[in-house]
């Protein structure tokens, strides 16, 4: 796995850079938001941070025009499909 994040470095430094700054900039904005629909900060961290994967891996991040409202609505549906998954829908 460290190969793997130090290849991606090596590779495309820019672009990682800039994932990583859309992920500082957001990260405690939807995580607050989808600690409002969870109700557990610990389950919305990682609802907001399997989101950021999920883009990377697909490549999205970079492609997306308007960020902050994808990832906002992009929050509340992971966030509530957290909570279908757990029945308290």
């Amino acid at each position: 796995m460290i190969f793997y994040i130090t290849l991606l470095i090596i590779l495309c430094p820019k672009s990682i850079a800039r994932a990583e700054k859309k992920f500082y900039t957001h990260y405690s904005s939807l995580c607050n938001y989808s600690t409002a629909i969870v109700k557990d900060p610990m389950v919305a961290e990682d609802i907001v941070q399997n989101l950021f994967i999920q883009l990377w891996h697909t490549q999205k991040l970079e492609e997306i025009s308007y960020i902050e409202p994808y990832l906002l609505r992009a929050t509340k549906f992971k966030s509530i499909d957290y909570l279908r998954t757990k029945n308290y829908l």
